[in-house]
């Protein structure tokens, strides 16, 4: 199993099954933060106090973050990478709203650029379509075999933030469309902020780590 872990989780006593229900709140929990992190998100009671975790976090989460980054080296993703840095200079010096929509846009970025380079997940046209995307994303769940979870659970992470939205209500947990169209304190918070950036960072974790192809925009 520790072959195939994502290194925060690598060694440590993590629950499992209880981190699902963490990630399909909308928190990622595949290769940032750290494990120390993800067992106070899981002895806190609710989903409220847990995005105070992640605010009171934030330092630690940060630097946790930077350090999942250099590991990155594909020269495609380079760009990525350096936006995503710009995301957590931003959280550091009080700019969360910024990080935010820029991590939000990373994120749009990678997975088009998956879309693109894999037509079983295009529409009929060649094209980007959440829904097609999703259905070649299964998420995770207790049956998920090992080799597999550790994808399916970003997978979830994913299937979350683009959850759709017409409000309202605005929801208080990320969300991708909440953030392009209803900016505002429910939806642009610092615990969301931090989600967004840590679920762009382990997706481009991810893609290091598998290398799959990615095609960029003509």
């Amino acid at each position: 199993m520790q072959a195939v872990d994502p290194e925060n989780w690598r060694g440590e006593r993590v629950r499992r099954l209880d981190m699902l229900a963490v990630m399909e709140e909308g928190i990622p929990l595949v290769w940032t933060p750290s494990a120390d992190v993800i067992r106070e998100l899981l002895d806190a009671p609710d989903a409220p106090t847990r995005r105070k975790v992640l605010e009171r976090q934030a330092p630690a989460i940060v630097e946790d973050c930077r350090t999942v980054l250099t590991d990155v080296a594909r020269t495609d993703l380079a760009s990525e990478v350096g936006f995503l840095h710009d995301c957590l200079d931003s959280i550091s010096n009080g700019k969360y709203a910024a990080a935010q929509v820029l991590a939000s846009s990373v994120l749009d970025t990678i997975l088009r650029a998956m879309v693109r380079a894999d037509s079983n997940l295009q529409n009929n046209k060649g094209g980007f379509t959440f829904n097609i995307l999703a259905a070649q994303l299964p998420k995770a769940t207790p049956d998920t075999l090992v080799g597999q979870f550790r994808a399916y659970c970003i997978h979830t992470s994913i299937h979350k933030a683009y959850e759709r939205y017409v409000g309202p209500p605005v929801p208080e947990e990320y969300n991708r469309h909440a953030t392009a169209h209803a900016a505002g304190p429910t939806q642009i918070t610092l615990a969301n902020a931090l989600a967004e950036v840590m679920l762009a960072i382990g997706l481009v974790r991810e893609l290091e780590e598998t290398q799959r192809p990615l095609s960029p925009a003509g």
